[in-house]
């Protein structure tokens, strides 16, 4: 009796489009890199980076919130939701005009709208590098 009923309810969970418990659409995030090194640059001129990501699951990804760890950096970020399977930007600009001498290592926290437990996931990427005078 209990294989006929577990039969009927999958079926009307079929017919109706009802999602099976566990198989929940839920996005998911994949940098292709998480850190990139400018190495040596020079004081005068900006420096650039695009970190790639993907979704990596099985509904729409929206980032939140992309905040650097100073003004000196500033992100620019795909704003529409990213649908499962396709990829999104994160341009990363470092202004080292008074940063002359000094080793950085710069922070972008990226917040997404994937459940971490009663949290939205947050992903951090990085840049580094050594600022000479400029020439």
């Amino acid at each position: 009796m209990r294989i006929i009923f577990a039969i009927f309810v999958m079926f009307l969970a079929s017919a109706f489009n009802i999602p099976e418990i566990g198989t929940q659409k839920s996005p998911d995030i994949y940098f292709t890199e998480t850190t990139y090194d400018f190495g040596q640059i020079e004081s005068n001129k900006p420096a650039k980076h695009d970190f790639t990501f993907f979704n990596s699951g099985t509904a729409p990804l929206l980032l939140k919130e992309v905040k650097a760890s100073c003004g000196c950096t500033v992100p620019v970020w795909t704003r529409q939701p990213v649908m499962a399977g396709k990829s999104g930007v994160i341009s990363v600009t470092f202004d080292p005009k008074d940063e002359v001498g000094k080793v950085f290592n710069k922070s972008i926290t990226v917040t997404t709208n994937i459940k971490d437990g009663d949290h939205d996931k947050i992903v951090t990427i990085f840049i580094k590098g050594k600022v000479l005078a400029a020439k």
